[in-house]
């Protein structure tokens, strides 16, 4: 997960592997406790649980992230509060590496992130922020992250729960995480599976029109799926240059289509999801179909599936 030399990353480098850190976690899947633990109450799995589970919700989402900032030497808190669309929800809040005086809310969930100063950033209002060390409560007039003061030092803006003098209190977090290797064979067979998948869908949706496939457009597809997973938030750069050279490969045809990012490898959801996007409704009568599919794999069996599919329509 992480490069040999991270402990020297600064600035931007630093910035860019605490992203890669919240994809991998807001790829492992997101479930409600009432179905991990049904008929219990609100109940909270270490980082080591929720890896070997591949399951839990914003709460162990936020507090795995947590726990990897800290360990990148970061400071780092889970932040409980209220966001849209979730409601009631945990970020992970961290010190910008790059911008002093600036803060960065992380979506555990989704693995996106946004400066505190930001208009309209879907975390509304902050309630609670803890991590290894103590736990505080928001004391403030307002609780807006724009206008909330993060010096957790004084007290006429946060609360601690606990007072400083005490002893540090024992972690019920594993000191080591294991991981388990991906296997890479069992990967290329899954990819395999979902494209012969995807592509039957697709024409038993069209069975009554012909359905043409451009296997060069679908080569083209195949090799920047790659490029979107490390950098699954694509820049605008990156996005322009991908339609340029979709543009400069088939100058005479409109060229409509989007990837697809999927969190799991269940074939319905994922088959699901290609409908929705409604391709498969175009009726003209010179339309070809490309599509390109990659699964990249991360340690503990956690996927991040992608399906890029297009229609090309000649001029």
């Amino acid at each position: 997960l992480l490069p040999v030399d991270y402990e020297q990353l600064r600035g931007d480098e630093l910035l860019h592997c605490m992203e890669h850190l919240a994809w991998f976690v807001s790829l492992i899947p997101s479930l409600p406790d009432a179905i991990l633990f049904s008929g219990t109450c609100d109940i909270w799995t270490t980082s080591d649980q929720f890896l070997h589970m591949l399951g839990g919700d914003e709460e162990e989402h936020a507090v795995l992230l947590c726990n990897y900032f800290l360990n990148l030497g970061q400071l780092a808190w889970v932040m409980l509060g209220h966001a849209i669309p979730e409601g009631p929800t945990a970020y992970v809040l961290t010190v910008h590496p790059s911008i002093a005086d600036e803060y960065i809310l992380w979506n555990p969930s989704t693995g996106r992130h946004f400066i505190n100063t930001q208009a309209h950033i879907p975390f509304t209002s902050v309630g609670t922020i803890f991590n290894d060390s103590n736990i505080w409560g928001n004391v403030q007039e307002w609780d807006d992250p724009g206008q909330v003061i993060f010096d957790l030092r004084n007290a006429k803006h946060w609360s601690p729960l606990f007072a400083t003098s005490m002893e540090p209190l024992t972690s019920v977090q594993q000191d080591v995480l294991t991981y388990s290797e991906p296997n890479s064979q069992q990967i290329q067979h899954l990819q395999i599976r979902i494209d012969q998948l995807v592509h039957n869908h697709i024409e038993e949706l069209r069975v009554r029109h012909l359905t043409r496939w451009n296997r060069y457009c679908s080569r083209i597809l195949q090799n920047v799926l790659p490029r979107f997973e490390e950098r699954p938030f694509t820049s605008p750069d990156m996005a322009t240059e991908h339609r340029q050279e979709l543009k400069d490969s088939f100058p005479g045809y409109h060229i409509h289509g989007f990837p697809l990012n999927l969190r799991c490898s269940d074939t319905a959801k994922l088959l699901e999801a290609v409908e929705r996007t409604g391709l498969h409704l175009c009726e003209h009568d010179r339309v070809e179909f490309s599509l390109g599919v990659y699964i990249h794999s991360y340690p503990n069996d956690v996927l991040s599936v992608w399906i890029y599919i297009t229609t090309l329509i000649p001029f």
